[in-house]
């Protein structure tokens, strides 16, 4: 709902959210390690170039408060990138 592309939602115990540049996938990624988010940019050459995604892998461990807390510094992260 926040508009993200999300992959292997739901098939894999991993799911990867699109952001394509690499450059900005990195940056994402920065913006949510200072929200208290570890989640890694994953490019080329481990995905093709332009397709550059943050990966995320929920654990048995998570609380409904750490999913709350991902999906919030999602969203935030997202409209202050502007993306």
């Amino acid at each position: 709902s926040m508009g993200f592309t999300v992959l292997g939602e739901g098939k894999v115990p991993v799911a990867s959210v699109l952001i394509g540049d690499e450059a900005m996938s990195i940056k994402f990624t920065e913006k949510l390690l200072e929200q208290g988010i570890y989640s890694p940019s994953f490019r080329w050459p481990a995905v093709p170039k332009g397709k550059s995604r943050i990966r995320i892998t929920p654990m048995a461990t998570h609380t409904r408060e750490h999913l709350d807390a991902l999906l919030y510094s999602f969203k935030k992260v997202k409209n202050d990138m502007r993306l």
